[in-house]
């Protein structure tokens, strides 16, 4: 995965857990155990968490980032 950092970003899924990647934008964790694949997407998510003032990272689709001023935005 290409994470915004200067190397790009390998990960090995579990037995059992599959990627599917639609979209540039999207990974889409399938598995029969619900509780390995939300800690798989817990994982994935560690590796680029979201911010609060730019609103980078990954984040699940039902998430809603809620976004700070920075100082220039304080008056």
């Amino acid at each position: 995965m290409n994470l915004g950092y200067s190397h790009p970003v390998e990960m090995d899924a579990p037995e059992g857990i599959t990627f599917e990647v639609p979209s540039q934008n999207e990974v889409i964790v399938k598995g029969i155990d619900k509780e390995l694949v939300g800690q798989t997407a817990a994982v994935v998510r560690t590796k680029r968490p979201p911010e609060v003032y730019r609103g980078k990272g990954i984040k699940y689709d039902y998430e809603v980032i809620r976004r700070k001023e920075g100082k220039a935005g304080k008056k």
